[in-house]
């Protein structure tokens, strides 16, 4: 329950494009991915539609938490440096 609420955070911080949580979320980041129980970079490749385990689809989801953190600081730093 708490890593769904803390990726619809990470979503609504983006959508409200709140520049100022752009170092904590790029903490959130660094610590998710030193994990090797919450993240592996190969399971960016798993697609749980197109079949697979209900264990691809936890890891699906683990990774799209970092992605998500990806996105965000991507959106804020283009806003920083933007026109």
């Amino acid at each position: 329950m708490k890593f769904g609420e803390t990726e619809l955070l990470v979503q609504e911080l983006d959508r409200e494009h709140y520049t100022p949580a752009a170092p904590t979320v790029t903490e959130l980041r660094d610590f998710w991915v030193s994990q090797p129980l919450l993240y592996n970079p190969k399971w960016g490749d798993l697609n749980p539609r197109n079949g697979g385990t209900g264990l691809d689809g936890i890891h699906a989801a683990l990774f799209g938490l970092a992605k998500e953190c990806d996105d965000f600081v991507k959106h804020v730093s283009v806003e920083k440096t933007g026109p």
